[in-house]
């Protein structure tokens, strides 16, 4: 109606008919009560008319905000275009960011500033709040934990949602795949983590050990040797051989001691080469290296000489002896090499047995005032150092 008519009518209401206003509903500033306490004259504040009637109208509350009885109408909560019953009770939410009503919470990975519009959480975040890094839920299997949702030990951050794994070589990296900055057991040394000395690659993450007898290597087994391991081994080809004379017992990387008496051997009993040089020699009664004759064994490899009446003997001395040389004239006697009857020493540093005179039977010396004994088959009897014969025998 124009506005001359509705002050018209509003100066009747007014005068003429006096209605309440205590009665009128909350968006009425002036309503015909009696006959509907809808009818409003005027709206209340910011409420707006409809045209309901020709004379009169409802006041209703515009988009934006809700009735709540109130003489004005409240604006919705942030979250809503349009609420309904309360301000909080949406029926549109205010931004894509925020999808379900009546809450209108933001969406998975946003979180709520306090505005219409959601902010996005970070990308290592699922879910999020209060702040862009403070996760609630993790973005992927390969972030852990909350808050902070960094990338599991064994994977490298790139700015992504999914965590890279590190290369096997590697417990931790960063920034790429093969920039370790730790190492699995049997690896060694930042940022490349090669096999420790010792082991060899196979491509995986454990290195297997090299064969004992290797320091280094670059494959499985005794001929794929790089270095030797030991103070008794050396280098042939691709295989750590024992020096002589040591020898591989199977197990330890250090070469075992032959017997003292072996040149070489192929374990701790059993000679396989003896050193003539050293004065020994293979003998079918034993499985070491014997002494030649005229040595004997004192616990080292050289044999040393006996003394030099002895054909055989336990030690250097002259009774000391265990044979003696029958081409030299001697007998043993207990342990010492006498020269045979007949025959005296041609001295103490010399072998050789010298006839004694025809009238002895042992002497000390040449000649017949040398005599030891004298042959009474002979009829020879010692007097002085001689073998005169016998009263009645010349």
């Amino acid at each position: 109606m124009g506005l001359l008519l509705r002050l018209w009518v509003l100066l009747v209401v007014c005068v003429l008919l006096q209605p309440g206003r205590g009665q009128c509903y909350a968006g009425c500033w002036l309503c015909f009560w009696d006959s509907d306490p809808y009818g409003c004259y005027y709206c209340n504040n910011n409420y707006i008319e409809d045209n309901y009637s020709w004379w009169y109208f409802h006041c209703y509350c515009p988009d934006g905000t809700v009735d709540v009885g109130w003489d004005y109408c409240p604006a919705c909560y942030y979250q809503c275009t349009t609420c309904v019953y309360n301000q909080a009770y949406c029926t549109t939410c205010s931004s894509g960011t925020r999808p379900s009503t009546p809450t209108c919470a933001c969406a998975a990975g946003y979180y709520d500033v306090g505005q219409p519009t959601c902010q996005p959480c970070n990308y290592k975040c699922a879910t999020c709040v209060s702040a862009a890094t403070t996760c609630t839920s993790c973005s992927s299997g390969t972030r852990p934990a909350t808050p902070g949702c960094a990338c599991a030990a064994g994977y490298y951050e790139t700015g992504q949602v999914t965590c890279p794994h590190c290369s096997y070589q590697c417990s931790t990296c960063v920034s790429a795949a093969t920039t370790c900055t730790s190492c699995p057991a049997t690896r060694s040394g930042t940022p490349a983590c090669a096999c420790s000395g010792g082991y060899y690659e196979v491509g995986q993450a454990v290195c297997p050990l090299c064969h004992y007898s290797c320091t280094t290597c670059s494959a499985a087994g005794p001929n794929a040797c790089t270095s030797c391991s030991g103070t008794q081994r050396y280098l042939s080809g691709s295989s750590c051989l024992c020096n002589n004379p040591y020898y591989d017992n199977g197990s330890a990387n250090a070469c075992q001691p032959c017997h003292y008496s072996c040149a070489a051997c192929t374990n701790a009993t059993a000679c396989t080469v003896c050193d003539v040089s050293k004065q020994r020699y293979f003998a079918s009664t034993s499985v070491y290296c014997l002494c030649l004759d005229n040595y004997y064994d004192s616990g080292a490899l050289l044999c040393v000489p006996c003394h030099v009446t002895c054909y055989r003997c336990s030690g250097p001395n002259n009774n000391q002896c265990t044979a003696c040389n029958g081409i030299a004239l001697r007998t043993l006697s207990g342990s010492t090499c006498l020269c045979a009857n007949g025959y005296y020493p041609q001295s103490t540093s010399v072998i050789t047995c010298l006839q004694c005179a025809y009238t002895c039977l042992t002497c000390t010396a040449a000649g017949t005032t040398s005599c030891s004994s004298c042959n009474a088959t002979l009829s020879r009897t010692l007097s002085a150092s001689q073998c005169p014969c016998n009263a009645g025998y010349f």
